[in-house]
């Protein structure tokens, strides 16, 4: 007898502003296997191909298996670029999950892949079934429109200098060009494709979009899933985490899409471990030691406060700031000197007067004396906008 099983995982329900991702199994039918199957292993070709894509991308849930375990993984992935019905691999039966999941998290570019796979025991492997979401030519013309949107994206990307740029601009291309939007969710929102080509997704979306671009512009990164909270709900939600310079640093591109008083937003754009916990739990993998600021956004662009006192060290910052736009930013470590800047906008107080300063000093011909701002108060953050003439 066999032991026929389906299993659903990843995609399940969409709760508030983020997707769920659950596990639901089901036995369909019961069976034994006594007959063994002749597994499926990857060509050697295969093999040099994958060592090759390797040198230039981030594997990380790859690299975390066994050498067995990355046999299967990549007897599974070549079996799901080739669109095969029936997978065999030497695996026991509670290894499945886990190589599945590496597979479709390491290769983000793999999007006509659904969650849900059958698969039968056998005495010594395991024939896995994948359901496809889409026929080979529908994939092959997605595909295409997807490359190409990549290599637009690319040829600005390539233009900058350093990873921080870079990852910036992919940040800010995502969230200009992408609409946060619950009802993709059964219309391929999980995926690169989502975003790249059909302009609105959900949070698995924008972090496989994230992770492909970067994968491109050669920035080590991978995903990573938990449970985020907002307005009180906590559902399961999915990010990055982005390594620079040898330091790890979590990316949240769709938290910084979602904030309703600004298009783009930087709240979540290389923060720490200490930063996101305030928020975002049971993050898996875990122990991803994302413990330094240097390339946090505020950090590196000269934004943050730390002390009430101390946005006087950031005048030059400002007025630098202030010559490429009419905005300035600034994200205040405590709460307390947040409120204290508020109420000096408010009455024409001391904040007030550093603003006039900055426009003194940066010549252009902006009112001094009036000035907009907003505020973002769970994130303790001000952005200050400046009248012509």
């Amino acid at each position: 007898m066999r032991n026929l099983k389906s299993l659903l995982i990843g995609i399940a329900i969409l709760l508030g502003l983020h997707v769920v991702f659950g596990n639901v199994g089901s036995v369909v039918d019961t069976f034994k296997a006594t007959s063994e199957i002749l597994e499926d292993r990857p060509t050697e070709a295969q093999i040099e191909q994958f060592e090759t894509k390797k040198q230039n991308k981030c594997f990380y849930y790859y690299d975390s298996l066994t050498e067995d375990e990355k046999t299967a993984y990549l007897t599974m992935y070549y079996g799901f670029v080739e669109y095969d019905e029936s997978i065999r691999m030497k695996l026991e039966e509670d290894q499945i999950k886990d190589i599945f999941t590496a597979v479709l998290y390491d290769n983000s570019d793999v999007f006509w892949v659904d969650y849900r796979y059958d698969y039968i025991v056998y005495s010594n492997s395991v024939a896995l079934s994948p359901t496809y979401r889409l026929t080979e030519d529908e994939v092959n013309t997605m595909k295409d429109s997807v490359d190409d949107k990549i290599d637009e994206i690319m040829l600005e990307v390539n233009k900058l200098d350093t990873d921080y740029e870079k990852e910036l601009y992919i940040h800010d291309y995502i969230i200009e060009n992408t609409e946060y939007d619950i009802e993709t969710l059964n219309d391929l929102g999980n995926t690169v494709y989502s975003v790249l080509v059909s302009g609105k997704s959900i949070c698995e979306g924008y972090s496989r979009a994230t992770k492909v671009l970067l994968d491109e512009a050669g920035i080590e990164n991978y995903l990573v899933t938990g449970d985020a909270e907002s307005d009180g709900e906590i559902a399961a939600h999915m990010w990055n985490v982005v390594n620079i310079d040898g330091e790890n640093y979590y990316l949240d591109v769709t938290w910084d899409d979602l904030n309703d008083d600004f298009d783009t937003v930087y709240f979540y754009f290389n923060v720490t471990d200490e930063y996101l916990s305030r928020d975002h739990y049971n993050i898996n993998p875990q122990n991803n030691n994302c413990n330094s600021t240097k390339y946090n956004y505020f950090v590196k662009e000269n934004a943050i406060v730390y002390t009430y006192k101390g946005y006087n060290k950031l005048i030059d910052q400002s007025v630098d700031a202030l010559m490429n736009g009419n905005t300035v930013e600034f994200y205040f470590v405590n709460n307390s000197d947040y409120i204290n800047a508020v109420k000096d906008l408010e009455n024409d107080n001391g904040f007030f007067k550093y603003v006039a300063i900055v426009v003194n000093k940066s010549k252009r011909k902006l009112n001094k004396n009036t000035v907009d701002y907003t505020t973002v108060d769970n994130q303790s953050y001000l952005c200050i906008a400046f009248r012509e003439g």
